[in-house]
C-alpha cells in the first residue's frame, strides 16, 4: 500500500511538473485591419506582408520565430485621397502561435492602435529556447511621410505573457511642434507627467 500511494504522489507530481512547463511559440501571425493606409510589415529584415488594396482583413500566413531578438517593423502609410470609413480606423496585432494557428486562447503579442497618419512601429521580440520572454516597442507617428513633424511617440515593454506593461512612455506634440503632453507608468500606475 506504501508503494502505490508513494507511485501516486510520484506520478501526480511529474504530471504537474509537465503541465507547468511553458508553452512553446514558434510563429508570429499578424492580425490587421486597413481602411485608408497602406501598411507594410517586415519579420527579422524579411517582406512578411505588404497590402495597398483599399480594405484589408486577416493574414494568416505564418513566419518562423527564431531564438534571440526577433526584429517586426511595421509601417503604415497614409493615402491622401482616402478619408476612411466613420468609426473604423487602421490597426495591426502581432501574435505568437505555438500551432500556425490564432486559437480560442488568447495569446502574447502587441497591439498598434488608432493610427491616424503615417506610422512606424519596431517590436522586438526576445526568444529564449523557443519560449518568448519579453516585448519591447517604439512607435512613432508623424503628419505625413516626410517625417519632419513628429505627433506622437511610444515606448512600451513586459514580459510576453503578462497582461499588464512593465513601462510605458508617451510622448505627443501638436501640429506646429511644440511639446503638449509626456506621460510615464510603472507596472500599469502613472508615475510621472507633464503637460
Amino acid at each position: 500500500m506504501r508503494k502505490q500511494i508513494l507511485f501516486l504522489l510520484t506520478w501526480l507530481f511529474s504530471v504537474s511538473l509537465f503541465s507547468a512547463q511553458p508553452e512553446k511559440y514558434d510563429w508570429f501571425f499578424v492580425n490587421y485591419t486597413s481602411y485608408k493606409h497602406k501598411i507594410h510589415i517586415e519579420i527579422n529584415g524579411k517582406k512578411h506582408i505588404s497590402i495597398e488594396d483599399e480594405e484589408s482583413g486577416f493574414d494568416s500566413q505564418p513566419t518562423p520565430l527564431k531564438e534571440g531578438k526577433n526584429q517586426i517593423l511595421v509601417r503604415f502609410e497614409q493615402r491622401p485621397e482616402k478619408t476612411g470609413k466613420p468609426g473604423l480606423g487602421s490597426k495591426a496585432r502581432i501574435l505568437l502561435s505555438p500551432t500556425m494557428m490564432v486559437g480560442a486562447k488568447p495569446l502574447p503579442g502587441v497591439e498598434i492602435t488608432e493610427v491616424e497618419n503615417y506610422c512606424e512601429c519596431k517590436i522586438e521580440v526576445l526568444v529564449k529556447d523557443e519560449i518568448p520572454q519579453s516585448f519591447t516597442y517604439v512607435r512613432k507617428d508623424w503628419a505625413s511621410d516626410k517625417k519632419k513633424v513628429l505627433l506622437y511617440e511610444e515606448q512600451v515593454e513586459k514580459k510576453a505573457f503578462s497582461e499588464i506593461w512593465d513601462k510605458e512612455q508617451y510622448k505627443s506634440w501638436t501640429e506646429d511642434g511644440a511639446p503638449f503632453r509626456e506621460e510615464c507608468y510603472l507596472k500599469g500606475k502613472l508615475d510621472s507627467a507633464k503637460y
